[in-house]
C-alpha cells in the first residue's frame, strides 16, 4: 500500500527533493548553519533542550525512583499516563489558541504555564494532585509541538527545512541522553526529590528569563 502513496512537492517553492543530494555531514552543516542565523529559533530550541534534559529524566528516573520507594507501581502510571494524555490534548488543541492568539503569546504562556506547574510538581504532593499536576504540565506543554513545526516552516525556505528539522530532532534525542546518566547518579546520592527540586527550580527560573 505504501508504494501507492505519493508525495508531492512543496507547492509554490522548492523543497529538500528538489536540491542536488549531498553528503550526510554537509546536509547536517546546513542545517546547523540555518538554524543557528535565526537567533529567535536559537533561544527557543535552547530552552526547548533545557526542559527535555529534566522532563525525560523525570519521567524515567526521578519519578520511577520515588514511586518505587514508596512500593506504588500504580501510582506511577496514573501520573505518567496523566501527562501523556496532557501533551495530547495539548497538541490538538493547538489550532485552536493559534484562531486567537499570536504565536509569541503562546510560546509565553506554555513556557510560563509548564514551568510554574512543574514547580508545582516538585513538592511531591499526594497522588490525586499530582496526577491533575502532570495533566496540566502535559496540557500546557503540548501546545509546543505543532508551534515549532509551524515556525519551522514560516522561518525556513522550503529547501533547508528538512536538513532543519533533522538538526532540531537530533538535538531533542541528543539531549536526555546526555542527561539521564547525570540525573541518575544525582539521584542515587540525594535521593530523587531534592534532586527533583533543584532541576524545576532552575528551569523555571531560565523560563523566566526566556518570556521576560
Amino acid at each position: 500500500a505504501i508504494s501507492f502513496v505519493r508525495v508531492s512537492h512543496t507547492v509554490g517553492g522548492e523543497s529538500d527533493i528538489d536540491v542536488p543530494v549531498q553528503s550526510f555531514v554537509r546536509d547536517t552543516i546546513d542545517g546547523i548553519r540555518a538554524l543557528s542565523r535565526d537567533r529567535a529559533m536559537v533561544v527557543l530550541i535552547a530552552f526547548w533542550v533545557v526542559l527535555d534534559m529534566v522532563y525525560m529524566p523525570s519521567e524515567q528516573i526521578v519519578l520511577p525512583a520515588y514511586f518505587e520507594g514508596k512500593g506504588d507501581p500504580l501510582g506511577l502510571g496514573i501520573v505518567v499516563s496523566a501527562m501523556v494524555v496532557g501533551i495530547t490534548v495539548g497538541s490538538l488543541g493547538f489550532e485552536l489558541l493559534a484562531r486567537r492568539w499570536s504565536i509569541p503569546v503562546i510560546i509565553r504562556w506554555s513556557v510560563m504555564g509548564c514551568c510554574t506547574v512543574l514547580l508545582a510538581m516538585a513538592f511531591f504532593p499526594p497522588l490525586w494532585l499530582f496526577a491533575t499536576i502532570g495533566f496540566l504540565t502535559g496540557l500546557t506543554w503540548g501546545p509546543m509541538n505543532p508551534l515549532l513545526s509551524v515556525l519551522i516552516q514560516r522561518r525556513f525556505p522550503p529547501a533547508i527545512q528538512g536538513r532543519v528539522f533533522g538538526v532540531q530532532l537530533a538535538i531533542f534525542a541528543l539531549a536526555p541522553a546526555i542527561a539521564l546518566p547525570i540525573v541518575g547518579a544525582l539521584v542515587e546520592v540525594f535521593g530523587p526529590q531534592p534532586v527533583y527540586f533543584v532541576l524545576v527550580l532552575s528551569t523555571f527560573v531560565l523560563a523566566m528569563g526566556v518570556v521576560f
